[in-house]
C-alpha cells in the first residue's frame, strides 16, 4: 500500500514531514525553544536587532543547548551575525544547518561567518544567506572553504556579487578538499563568471550533484550564451550535476543548447528547473525533443515562460506521450497558454507511457473546459496522478465540480489538490469541500482552496514543488 497523509491541513503537512521544526514569532518565545533542547528552530517575525542577535548566540553557547539548524528571517545585521558567528566557534555549539535572510547584512558579517567556518568547533554542513554582500564577502568565505576544518556540503549565496565572486566560488569547486554537494548562488552573474563555474564542473574534484544560479543580469543575449556556457559543462564525464535550476532570462538560443546537452550520452539530469526566461514556441519545441530522445533522464521538469503558447505547450503534452519520456513530476508557469493546449496535457495523463505523478499548471486562460478534460483523465486507467495543484488559473463552478466528483473515482490516485486562487467563492467552495470530505473518506488527501490556507505555511512552503520565489510572488498577489 502506498503511503497515504493523514491530515487534511496543508499547515500541518510541515510537522509531518520535518516533525523537528518549529516556529519562534519573537525573541522569547525563541529563547525559551533554545534553552528546552529544541532542535530545527525558525525565528520569522520583527527586527530582532543585534542584541537579540547576541541572545540568540548566547543560548547557542549553553550546556543545554540541542539546536541544529536556524532560520532567521529577522534584521540583525553585521553585528549580530558576527555574534552568532562566535558562537559557532564555542564548544557546546551543535549548530549543523543556517539559513539567515537579512538585507542589513554586509561584507563584515561575511567575513565574520568565513572566519567561523575554519574554526575546529565549527559544525555546520548547511549555510544559506541572503543578503547584500559583495565581491569581498563572496571572496571571503570562498577563501574559508579551502580551509581543511570547513564541513560545508550545501552552500546557498543570494547577493550582490559579479564575476569576482563567482570565480572565488567555482574555485573551491576544483579543489581536492571540496565537499560541496548542493550549490546555490545569485547576483550580477556575467558570462566570465559562468566561465569559471563550467570549467569547475568539469574537473575531478568537482562533486556538485545540484546546482542553482539566479543572475540579476536581464539580458537575452548575455542570458542565452549562460545557458551555452552551463550546457557544455553538462557534457563532460567529470560533470555530477543532476538537478539544474537556471533562474535567469534567455531565449530559444539557450534553449536549444541545453536541449543538445540533455540528449548528450554523458548527461545525468535529472531534474530541471527554468525559470524567468523567454522561451517561445520554438524554444520548447527544442525541450520535447530533448525528452524524446533515448539519452533523456529528466524526471522533475520545471517550466516558467511568457513566452511560450499553445503550440509549444502541445510540443511538450506529445514529447510526454513518447516511449523515452521518463517525466513523473511537471510544473508549468505559462501566462498565455490556454484550454487547447491543457487537453493535450490530460490527454497525455490517459496514454499507455505516462509516468507523470505530480502536475501544476498555473495558466490564467485555463478555464473550466479543460478542467473537465483532466477530471476525465484522472479516472482513466493510466492516470498515475498523486498530486495536482491548479494554482490561480480561471476555473469555476463548472471546473471545480467535475473534479470534486472524479476524486471518489476508483481510478482517482490523487493524494494532494491545490485549488487557491480560482473563482471558488461563497456557497461553492462550501459544496466543493462537501464533495472533498466525502472523497476524503476513501482516499486521504490535502486539498488547498484558498490562498489564506497556503499563507498558513509560511517561508517553508509545503508546496515543494514551487521555487521559494515563486511561492512568495505567487502568494502576495492572491492575498
Amino acid at each position: 500500500m502506498p503511503h497515504r497523509l493523514q491530515r487534511i491541513s496543508l499547515a500541518f503537512l510541515i510537522f509531518v514531514l520535518t516533525p523537528v521544526l518549529v516556529y519562534a514569532f519573537n525573541l522569547n518565545q525563541a529563547l525559551t525553544l533554545i534553552y528546552s533542547g529544541e532542535i530545527e528552530l525558525e525565528i520569522t517575525e520583527g527586527p530582532i536587532g543585534p542584541e537579540g542577535a547576541r541572545k540568540i548566540a548566547e543560548a547557542l553557547t549553553h550546556p543545554a543547548n540541542n539546536l541544529q539548524a536556524l532560520y532567521l528571517y529577522s534584521e540583525i545585521g553585521d553585528e549580530g551575525l558576527n555574534a552568532i558567528a562566535l558562537a559557532l566557534k564555542h564548544p557546546n555549539n551543535k549548530l549543523k544547518k543556517l539559513h539567515i535572510e537579512d538585507g542589513k547584512i554586509g561584507d563584515l558579517g561575511a567575513k565574520a561567518i568565513a572566519e567561523a567556518l575554519t574554526h575546529s568547533n565549527n559544525k555546520l554542513r548547511v549555510l544559506f544567506i541572503s543578503a547584500k554582500i559583495r565581491d569581498d564577502g563572496v571572496k571571503a568565505i570562498a577563501s574559508a572553504l579551502q580551509d581543511g576544518n570547513y564541513k560545508i556540503e550545501e552552500l546557498s549565496v543570494h547577493c550582490l556579487m559579479k564575476s569576482k565572486g563567482v570565480i572565488a566560488l567555482a574555485e573551491v569547486l576544483r579543489q581536492p578538499n571540496n565537499k560541496i554537494k548542493i550549490l546555490s548562488i545569485s547576483g550580477y552573474i556575467s558570462c566570465s563568471g559562468l566561465e569559471a563555474v563550467s570549467f569547475a564542473l568539469k574537473q575531478f574534484h568537482n562533486r556538485i550533484q545540484i546546482l542553482k544560479i539566479h543572475s540579476l543580469i536581464d539580458n537575452l543575449e548575455i542570458g542565452d550564451q549562460e545557458v551555452e556556457i552551463i550546457a557544455d559543462a553538462l557534457k563532460d564525464n567529470h560533470c555530477k550535476v543532476e538537478q539544474l535550476e537556471i533562474y535567469w532570462l534567455f531565449g530559444d538560443k539557450g534553449a536549444k543548447a541545453l536541449a543538445e546537452a540533455l540528449m548528450h550520452p554523458k548527461n545525468r539530469v535529472k531534474r530541471l528547473n527554468i525559470s524567468f526566461s523567454y522561451i517561445t514556441n520554438e524554444g520548447a519545441k527544442e525541450i520535447s525533443r530533448a525528452l524524446e530522445h533515448h539519452n533523456n533522464k529528466i524526471e522533475d521538469l520545471s517550466l516558467h515562460s511568457a513566452g511560450i503558447r499553445d503550440e509549444g505547450a502541445k510540443a511538450i503534452a506529445f514529447a510526454l506521450m513518447a516511449s523515452n519520456n521518463k517525466v513523473q513530476a511537471f510544473y508549468f508557469l505559462a501566462k498565455f497558454v490556454t484550454d487547447a493546449a491543457v487537453k493535450e496535457f490530460a490527454h497525455a495523463l490517459r496514454h499507455v507511457n505516462n509516468k507523470m505523478k505530480d502536475i501544476t499548471f498555473i495558466c490564467p486562460e485555463m478555464t473550466d473546459e479543460s478542467v473537465g478534460d483532466i477530471a476525465l483523465a484522472l479516472e482513466d486507467g493510466n492516470n498515475k496522478l498523486q498530486s495536482l495543484c491548479l494554482w490561480s488559473n480561471h476555473i469555476g463552478a463548472e471546473g471545480s465540480q467535475a473534479l470534486a466528483k472524479t476524486l471518489i473515482n476508483v481510478n482517482n490516485k490523487l493524494q494532494e489538490l491545490n485549488f487557491a486562487g480560482n473563482q471558488v467563492r461563497g456557497s461553492l467552495e462550501k459544496s466543493l469541500q462537501r464533495d472533498l470530505e466525502i472523497a476524503k473518506l476513501s482516499r486521504q488527501i490535502i486539498a488547498v482552496l484558498s490562498a489564506r490556507e497556503i499563507n498558513k505555511v509560511g517561508k517553508q512552503a509545503a508546496i515543494r514543488h514551487l521555487p521559494v520565489e515563486l511561492i512568495r510572488m505567487s502568494v502576495s498577489m492572491l492575498l
